[in-house]
């Protein structure tokens, strides 16, 4: 435990992690509501706590490999922030939050 309390996180792997947590706490609601954890039902679950989310912040990459599978975004979303991906943090005006914290 104590060396994980020392390892150094970046930014990035904080984000993975609070995202993976977020995905993981709406896939237990929606069994608690007696729900299929279907992306849609994932969706409805996290309501306005999926614009809080930082999506923008992420690599292409990472966005690709981590976020596109779980189909939980609009295709309209998708190009939204793949376009946001190519241009500097400060010029993307979307639904999504992109200030690093």
């Amino acid at each position: 435990m104590h060396s994980i309390s020392k390892q150094q996180w970046t930014q990035l792997e904080i984000f993975t992690y609070l995202n993976t947590l977020f995905y993981r706490w709406a896939k237990v609601q929606c069994a608690h509501n007696q729900l299929e954890p279907s992306p849609k039902n994932i969706r409805l679950v996290l309501k306005d706590i999926l614009f809080f989310i930082r999506f923008p912040v992420m690599t292409s990459e990472d966005f690709c490999a981590r976020v596109l599978p779980t189909n939980l975004l609009t295709e309209e979303e998708i190009l939204e922030l793949q376009d946001a991906m190519k241009i500097p943090r400060t010029q993307y005006r979307g639904h999504f939050i992109s200030k690093r914290r």
